[in-house]
């Protein structure tokens, strides 16, 4: 799996990669940073599917003041400001 996370206010200090619905967490390996505010964090994750079945993958990020992204985001009118966990579903046969 590879994604981008997108750094507005702070760096992104580690991302975790959950396969199980948010139940377990393990580390993503983050790729060198950029110091430049507003800008992308790319990572990377190796995940073996080794049996059939539906799987949750979620990805969350945390900055350097220790803040780690929510399970949901708070609402509001326009959306702005979504910073909920990342989710996909999954079907391995």
């Amino acid at each position: 799996m590879q994604e981008i996370t997108e750094d507005f206010f702070d760096l992104h200090n580690n991302v975790e990669i959950s396969t199980n619905g948010g139940e377990n967490w393990r580390p993503a390996v983050v790729q060198p940073m950029s110091q430049n505010a507003y800008s992308w964090t790319f990572w990377n994750y190796t995940w073996i599917a080794d049996q059939k079945g539906e799987f949750t993958i979620m990805s969350r990020a945390t900055d350097s003041f220790g803040f780690v992204q929510p399970a949901e985001a708070k609402w509001n009118r326009k959306g702005y400001g979504y910073n909920a966990c990342s989710v996909v579903h999954v079907k391995v046969e």
